[in-house]
């Protein structure tokens, strides 16, 4: 029973765990997508029930917060928690937890009167028996403290993005890879490192008697005659990243590019980069698909990411007790890739 690899896949997640059961099939026959039913009574309460046993077995469920198609964030949120506490009292082995997308990420730290949900969420995980937590790009490493026993497994998609940058055949050698912002120059310098190439920062000046207020944005390095490249961890409405952008064309930059591990595009961004795409702003946009958003992709600016072969090969590498290091450290592959793209 121990080498039983059972997969739950809650509603927000149908879309996204379909691949990752068949990359672990090929794999390791023994895996199974486990037939459960979600209830939604008309008090709005939700339940959930395992059509077939479970005991014995390692579960690892698989849930997508911020997939609108099936409720709000709280919404997938409580459905994961009745489904983590119902595989728990069918007897399994051990539950492990996969969120592509962490929720709460942003309310991570106090800068007034406020909590700190991030490490509720955490906290309520943890309470459940969790063993593990597999997600995509924490906002930040202080979420994953707040964790004593349950096990935070952050996985990055920066090899998948390289790895679309060379299929689209963006020129390398007249690329410079830019921060939006301070609070992203390591990820951006990541980048700039693994694609051999300059980076640059924006600097905002801000207004800090008034809250998200910026008076200006200034520029460290040079992008006249440069296409560029921007990278963050999420975007949210995008606000930042297209004045920065915006700023660049004004300064002489040629093709814009921007990558996100989490393309959210709340609010009117899609409208907002559909424009901004039309108007030569930018030329193209790079996410993952860890975000449920087919809107999004639909556009013809966007190029979709996938990410789930990486969350499959993570999953199967932990159920059989095998080193995940080389996944989250991958400096071997970027340079295999580098050298094939020459």
């Amino acid at each position: 029973m121990s080498n039983e690899l059972k997969i739950v896949a809650c509603p927000g997640a149908k879309q996204f765990s379909t691949p990752i059961v068949k990359f672990l099939k090929k794999r390791n026959p023994k895996t199974r997508l486990v037939e459960c039913e979600f209830f939604t009574f008309k008090n709005t309460e939700v339940k959930t029930v395992l059509k077939e046993p479970i005991r014995g077995s390692d579960v690892y469920i698989i849930q997508d917060i911020t997939n609108k198609e099936t409720g709000s964030i709280n919404d997938n949120l409580m459905t994961l928690f009745t489904t983590i506490d119902t595989c728990t009292h069918a007897s399994c082995e051990e539950v492990n937890v996969i969120i592509p997308t962490f929720p709460y990420a942003r309310q991570h730290k106090k800068t007034q009167r406020e909590g700190l949900t991030a490490s509720l969420i955490s906290h309520f995980i943890e309470f459940m028996g969790v063993k593990r937590i597999i997600t995509l790009d924490i906002h930040s490493r202080e979420i994953q403290n707040s964790f004593s026993k349950t096990i935070m497994e952050n996985l990055h998609a920066s090899f998948e993005i390289v790895q679309a940058i060379m299929k689209l055949k963006i020129p390398l050698d007249n690329l410079t890879v830019v921060a939006p912002d301070i609070g992203s120059i390591a990820r951006n310098t990541f980048f700039a490192n693994a694609l051999r190439r300059p980076v640059a920062m924006m600097y905002k000046e801000r207004d800090f008697s008034k809250a998200n207020v910026i008076l200006s944005q200034k520029l460290l390095g040079d992008v006249s005659g440069k296409d560029i490249l921007i990278t963050d961890d999420m975007c949210d409405t995008g606000g930042t990243t297209l004045r920065a952008a915006k700023e660049l064309k004004n300064l002489g930059a040629n093709d814009i590019y921007m990558a996100f591990s989490l393309p959210f595009f709340n609010g009117n961004s899609i409208p907002e980069f559909r424009e901004a795409f039309n108007n030569g702003v930018i030329k193209g946009v790079l996410g993952t698909n860890a975000v449920y958003n087919p809107n999004l992709w639909s556009e013809k600016w966007f190029f979709k990411v996938h990410v789930n072969e990486l969350f499959a090969d993570v999953i199967f590498r932990l159920h059989e007790k095998i080193s995940i290091s080389e996944l989250l450290d991958n400096k071997e592959e970027f340079e295999v890739l580098f050298r094939e793209n020459q």
